[in-house]
């Protein structure tokens, strides 16, 4: 019986990029503090003025109105520029995606038993990655640092993108600030808390899209082959999910995947697919591999 492969996961670098691109438009984001900052006393001086307190959520939505104009014009001077890095970081993960599923098969097709033709040709497979699948991926990359607007149509597995959930965040922010009476001190050490949130939220999402990327290509070279199904494996630590625990070992169809979709589909989430490599390694050896 051949042993299951083990999972294929992103090169640490990949993700560190990502990681940097992300973190360097939460510093664009942080770069606008003192400007709050410096409009504070103003907000708070005119709320002293307004007994009945409705002046400050017109006020303080334009202040932030106005940030986000300064993010998208200082987020487009560079937009080129963090969009040919996608496109380069796309196909180094399209590339090393493709050596690490090679060096699996090799190992996976030697333990099935396949003869040396079978494997040699398995191997020189190269199952091509939709253009349009790089291309959707970039895209979605580069609108989670370059969009600060509302969405007005959440999907199934949507992600907010980076600038949109700090602008909403600090609008809050300033607004229950200026409603509290909060000292500038005391709002510069919350500007500063709401960044770190910002580049938590900016690593976790590099993570979580580099490894959906990831495994939607290793599910196309499965399927490449002819495997339909997986096992579902997690980490099989305290942090996998209760429900995700309970499809521990379970067999999955790729056409019919749970509610929250496959292995490495949900947000964070760090499981993988055990591909039937075996039945599916034969089955290529008897009807697909040349004389």
């Amino acid at each position: 019986m051949a042993k299951a492969p083990p999972p294929i996961v992103p090169a640490p670098r990949n993700v560190d990029q990502l990681i940097a691109l992300n973190l360097s438009a939460v510093a664009l984001l942080a770069s606008f503090g003192p400007q709050v900052l410096a409009a504070y006393p103003r907000l708070l001086a005119q709320d002293r003025q307004d007994a009945k307190r409705r002046i400050k959520a017109n006020t303080v939505t334009q202040l932030i109105g106005g940030l986000r104009v300064q993010y998208d014009r200082a987020f487009g001077n560079h937009e080129n520029t963090a969009e040919n890095f996608l496109s380069k970081l796309s196909e180094e993960m399209v590339t090393y995606n493709l050596t690490q599923w090679q060096r699996n098969l090799a190992v996976s097709a030697k333990d099935a038993g396949l003869s040396k033709r079978a494997q040699a040709f398995a191997i020189s497979l190269e199952p091509g990655i939709p253009r349009a699948l790089s291309s959707s991926w970039t895209k979605t990359q580069l609108n989670l640092i370059k969009k600060n607007g509302s969405e007005s149509i959440v999907g199934k597995f949507y992600t907010p993108p980076i600038p949109t959930e700090h602008f909403d965040r600090l609008e809050k922010l300033v607004q229950n600030s200026v409603h509290s009476g909060l000292r500038v001190e005391e709002l510069q050490k919350e500007l500063m808390q709401l960044d770190g949130v910002s580049k938590r939220r900016a690593e976790v999402i590099a993570r979580d899209q580099t490894g959906k990327y990831n495994g939607k290509m290793t599910e196309i070279r499965h399927e490449s082959i002819g495997v339909k199904s997986y096992t579902w494996r997690t980490t099989g630590d305290e942090r996998v999910r209760p429900q995700h625990r309970a499809r521990d070992g379970k067999s999955f169809a790729y056409a019919k995947p749970p509610t929250d979709g496959p292995p490495g589909q949900a947000v964070q989430c760090r499981c993988w697919a055990d591909p039937d490599l075996e039945a599916a390694l034969k089955a290529f050896e008897k009807n697909v591999v040349p004389a």
